[in-house]
């Protein structure tokens, strides 16, 4: 089992476009997402992905959660997911990956003004 743990500070909508000070990030909330993809993952059979979603050690409920999956070294198309929340902070997707290889996946967390993107690293194996 691999577990990805993504920590990011997030950062209100204050119209600015580059990189904020350090001490202005000390003053958000971290959003945590930790990440559980089975090993090994086997091309063409479901694979179940769980990720954990909180807010300052506090599991998030409400989030809406997207992923976008593709191959890293050939274009086979996007598939896109949504993930079901199933209590605690957990939420779940059920995908299939089409062949062996890296493959990504985009995941984009959402919980009222918190967004947060992070990339999933998959390596599906024969």
């Amino acid at each position: 089992m691999v577990v990805v743990v993504v920590c990011v500070l997030l950062l209100g909508s204050f119209g600015c476009k580059s990189k904020a000070a350090p001490e202005a990030q000390a003053a958000s909330a971290p959003l945590q997402m930790t990440v559980d993809v089975p090993s090994p993952v086997k091309p063409e059979r479901p694979t179940t992905l769980r990720l954990h979603v909180a807010i300052a050690g506090k599991p998030v409920e409400s989030a809406s959660v997207h992923g976008v999956q593709n191959m890293v070294t050939m274009d086979m198309g996007k598939t896109e997911m949504d993930f079901k929340p199933v209590g605690g902070g957990n939420y779940e997707a059920v995908t299939e990956f089409s062949m062996s290889g890296p493959w990504k996946i985009d995941v984009t967390v959402k919980d009222g003004a918190h967004t947060m993107n992070s990339q999933v690293k998959v390596n599906v194996v024969d």
